[in-house]
């Protein structure tokens, strides 16, 4: 499994039985040794480069050889180097091979104009060749100007520019400089291509004379790559299937594979079809195609169900390495469609694999290589859309061109199919197994072989996942469980896609946590990250103290580093209405404002000392046990100040949870107004405040200059006993409490 790949499993078909692992291990020998050796004729780097230094001064030359080509997959016989018709050879100086007239000031003027170097890549039977990208150095006789070079190739007729760079001539003219042109995906071919590098200077706006020389400056034998080109050249992926349409008629409502690998593909039921927004094309023997493609645009196409459709099916207990889709097609010279885009059956056709434009006129070559490897052992669909038709009656088709049995597999597809070659994978712990809420376990894959990176897919006791990716075969990596685990391999798979025959190894971890701060006036503080790639963040205190945890929720937003602040106050605060928390304060400072969720976490000491001294309030759980009704009896305020004179804002929790692991109640909501910082308060849910009128101040001694007073009553009902608790103020006064804690009804 490669890094970001998409990965399927089969339903139904099995890998249990001793005749069947015989079986799988006789085949698995064969085609581990066939992989070793072609994983063995493989080269990386530069593969095909041209030199100039060999040329004397005061010669002319039209064409000229490469001087280096890696001759176990490249045929350097005829690979010379030309030039277009719109640059003339320029006599040359010593190491350069010159020309002039490189007057064209854009890109589309040096197309226009025929303004290019060209030269052919013959890559050898059974061979392919991967074109990454290209370096090329050169003098210009123009000083400080940016010069353009473009990179298109014959796979389309020279129709799309593949790479391009602009860069700033040496302020000297005819200094030295270097272009490296890294080609916007990689060009693979299995046959000849001709590369084209077109060159324009901006602001040369017709101007006739200026000279381009090819060199690195040295007029020597000394070989230093004046055109280089860099990628990989190996042995030809296996054709895994493919379609010829070379005796069809053109009109058939669907056609059969012609040729699969049977030893690991099963085409017994693969056919193409048509979209139903596709008729079908019947002018064209030879091919495969449809008409009335009418859509503008990919979700048009999507919409209105213009596409081809076709499978890659393996056979039971073989999977396959998928990395590109090659056609063979024909769009109709002024009206067929002019861009593509291919989907899958693996997320329901919603996610667009690749895309890109199609040449009008002319029998052409598209590879589609796949921005991630495909690796399953179950079937799989492909559409491809097609759009930007000039009128709906355009034709695709495809076709190599020949209506004869020439078999040139007009839809192939290349990849690999095996059973997998990496013998095992072994997990275990290199470090201790247990650790405080929010600490990390160190964790080590060991593979016993393959080609990294290795995709590593963890599963614990919970049923959850975990994907991890490493570049060598023995890797130590760091997790943050959230609770006990029990940890196991569930599959291992390296680069090519091959999977671990073997997987073995578990880890119980042990997570532990204290979240009680036992004496009044302790404060501790801790700064909250992301760790390991999770979108939760935690704050240890000394000894496994654990006090808040923020995640970020979908549609919300990343805290940053937070500083997170819980302190034990002397007594339960009350706020200006005299209602009572629990005495703590938790206080978040975001780096970034926004939506998240925050879980804080409680003792039940805490809870049974908030409830020992509060008789008129809803108690807090009074054991482990108490959790009836708890989320509508809790109630989270938060001030941006204190919270004996702020005004607060209140959440109501989505979930009161005891966690037996950790000893701990947590408390879990959402702040959805987009204000994460502040203090947050808990309390029991007090529901109301009543104002009672017309209620006159009496005293023994009555207080001079207040002849009256406002009584607030509070009510809370529990058990169907209402309780009150009067509040008074006198006129000009503050509101106190009085001594009336608690009663039943009064009123």
């Amino acid at each position: 499994m490669k890094q970001n790949n998409f990965s399927f499993k089969s339903a139904g078909k099995t890998r249990n039985g001793f005749g069947h692992m015989m079986r799988l291990a006789l085949i698995g020998l064969a085609i581990l040794f066939g992989s070793v050796s072609a994983q063995a004729q493989r080269a990386d780097g530069r593969f095909l480069s041209y030199d100039f230094s060999p040329i004397a001064s005061a010669t002319t030359f039209n064409t000229y050889p490469s001087r280096f080509a890696n001759t176990t997959y490249i045929d350097s016989a005829g690979t010379r180097i030309s030039r277009g018709a719109g640059i003339t050879v320029n006599t040359a100086v010593a190491g350069a091979w010159a020309f002039t007239n490189c007057n064209a000031s854009t890109e589309a003027g040096a197309i226009s104009g025929n303004d290019y170097v060209e030269f052919p890549v013959v890559p050898k039977a059974g061979y392919e060749v991967r074109l990454d990208s290209l370096i090329l150095r050169w003098r210009f006789s123009v000083s400080s100007i940016n010069v353009i070079h473009s990179v298109r190739t014959s796979t389309d007729g020279y129709a799309t520019t593949l790479g391009t760079t602009t860069t700033l001539a040496s302020a000297t003219a005819n200094a030295n400089n270097t272009t490296k042109i890294i080609l916007t995906r990689p060009l693979y071919e299995t046959d000849t291509f001709r590369i084209r590098i077109y060159i324009a200077g901006p602001s040369g706006g017709g101007t006739a004379g200026r000279i381009y020389r090819l060199t690195d400056g040295t007029a020597n034998n000394t070989f230093n790559d004046d055109i280089a080109l860099w990628g990989r050249v190996s042995v030809l992926n296996t054709l895994l299937q493919s379609f010829d349409f070379s005796t069809s008629a053109g009109s058939e409502t669907s056609r059969r594979t012609y040729f699969a690998d049977t030893s690991s593909i099963d085409s017994s039921l693969v056919t193409i079809t048509r979209g139903g927004g596709v008729n079908s094309q019947t002018t064209t023997a030879g091919s495969y195609g449809g008409s009335t493609f009418a859509a503008s645009s990919e979700a048009n196409a999507v919409s209105a169900n213009e596409f081809f459709q076709f499978a890659l099916n393996p056979k039971t207990f073989y999977e396959y390495a998928l990395e590109r889709i090659q056609i063979r097609y024909f769009s109709a010279t002024t009206t067929g469609p002019t861009n593509y885009a291919l989907r899958s059956s693996r997320d329901n056709y919603t996610a667009t694999l690749a895309t890109g434009t199609l040449t009008r006129g002319t029998n052409s070559v598209l590879s589609m290589q796949l921005d991630a490897l495909f690796v399953t052992d179950s079937n799989i669909t492909f559409r491809m859309y097609l759009w930007g038709t000039a009128a709906t009656t355009g034709d695709f088709r495809f076709t190599d061109g020949t209506s004869n049995t020439t078999f040139n597999h007009d839809i192939a597809f290349y990849g690999r199919g095996a059973l997998g070659d990496i013998p095992e994978a072994t997990l275990s712990a290199p470090g201790v197994t247990s650790t405080c809420l929010g600490g990390g376990i160190n964790l080590k894959v060991s593979v016993g072989a393959g080609t990294p990176p290795y995709t590593v897919w963890l599963k614990d006791n919970l049923g959850l996942q975990r994907v991890h990716t490493q570049s060598s075969a023995d890797t130590t990596f760091t997790i943050f469980p959230q609770s006990n685990r029990t940890y196991t391999l569930d599959s291992v798979k390296d680069f090519d896609g091959d999977k671990a025959t073997s997987v073995t190894g578990s880890v119980s971890i042990t997570v532990t946590s204290s979240p009680v701060i036992s004496s009044a006036g302790t404060t501790i503080s801790r700064t909250l990250n992301h760790l390991d790639g999770y979108t939760l963040t935690y704050a240890n205190g000394d000894s496994c103290k654990s006090w808040v945890k923020i995640t970020d929720s979908v549609g919300g937003t990343n805290p940053g580093s937070t500083a997170c602040t819980a302190e034990v106050l002397a007594s339960a605060p009350m706020n200006a209405t005299a209602r009572a928390f629990v005495a703590r304060r938790i206080n978040i400072a975001p780096t970034t404002n926004g939506v998240a969720r925050v879980t804080l976490f409680y003792s039940q000491a805490e809870f049974t000392a908030f409830n020992s001294i509060v008789t008129y309030q809803q108690k807090l759980p009074i054991n482990s046990t108490d959790t009836a009704g708890m989320k509508s009896k809790i109630v989270i305020r938060r001030t941006t100040s204190s919270l004996e004179t702020a005004n607060t804002t209140t959440f109501s929790p989505d979930s009161v949870t005891w966690n037996a692991n950790t000893s701990t109640w947590e408390v879990n909501f959402r702040v959805n107004d987009g204000v994460l910082a502040g203090n947050y308060y808990l309390s029991p849910q007090f529901t109301s405040t009543k104002l009672v009128t017309g209620l006159t101040h009496s005293a023994t001694t009555p207080v001079s200059g207040q002849t009256s007073a406002s009584i607030t009553v509070d009510w809370n009902d529990v058990s169907g006993v209402t309780q009150y608790r009067l509040r008074i103020r006198p006129v000009g006064g503050s509101w106190n409490p009085s001594t009336v804690t608690g009663s039943q009804r009064i009123m």
